[in-house]
């Protein structure tokens, strides 16, 4: 649960409502008596292990971890988040993107990854050597592919907004341009008015076009 590094993930979560009893009920009736309380199951991608926390004394104990820089604010949120959409009857989103239909990975190999609790690229990324061992044979393969992937998707995000960026100061560059040749052609006029000779220069946009990066 504790964030070591910025490269952890956090673990997956899912809750559900159990009777427990409620002792001071059935101390009063006589008999057993119960009521509904809400618990967080906490397991680590990879991982078969699961901890087990009523979710109101674990959401004060992620607030006080996120508070003391022991886990990382946005993973509190997201934990919320996740308990929000729950109580909705909403399904939790995912932190990442889906092993579900990414479509690097064949049916049969997403299902080896979703069997070995492994539920986003990312983890597949991250996973561990526990991990790896329950995916089986060809568990490092595909966390490479992971990694490979991720790394493209940030490389070509890059260039996009380099791209994008690039295509807003052309249109600034071509707004002023415009401007200035509107005060030119003013200018011409106030001199044709006045009888005075004209000498105006029209300012054009460079006749290369910019390329974009691919």
């Amino acid at each position: 649960m504790e964030a070591k590094n910025p490269d952890e993930r956090p673990a997956y979560v899912r809750f559900e409502v159990r009777p427990v009893e409620d002792r001071e009920a059935s101390i009063q009736l006589g008999h057993f008596a119960s009521k509904d309380v809400e618990f967080a199951i906490i397991t680590p991608a990879g991982s078969k292990d699961e901890v087990e926390k009523k979710v109101d004394e674990w959401l004060a104990q992620i607030k006080q971890q996120a508070r003391e820089g022991r886990m990382p604010s946005r993973w509190e949120e997201g934990y919320r988040q996740a308990y929000a959409a729950w109580k909705r009857g909403e399904e939790i989103p995912l932190s990442g993107t889906p092993i579900r239909g990414w479509v690097v990975l064949g049916p049969s190999q997403q299902q080896r990854c979703l069997a070995a609790n492994i539920r986003t690229v990312e983890d597949l990324a991250l996973i561990n050597g526990e991990g790896l061992t329950r995916i089986g044979m060809g568990g490092q393969e595909l966390k490479q592919k992971a990694q490979a992937w991720l790394s493209a998707s940030v490389n070509i995000g890059v260039v996009v907004q380099e791209n994008s960026a690039l295509k807003v100061k052309v249109a600034d560059l071509e707004a002023q341009i415009a401007r200035l040749n509107e005060r030119n052609a003013a200018l011409a006029q106030q001199l044709v008015e006045t009888g005075k000779p004209s000498q105006v220069v029209t300012v054009t946009p460079a006749a290369q076009p910019v390329e974009e990066k691919l």
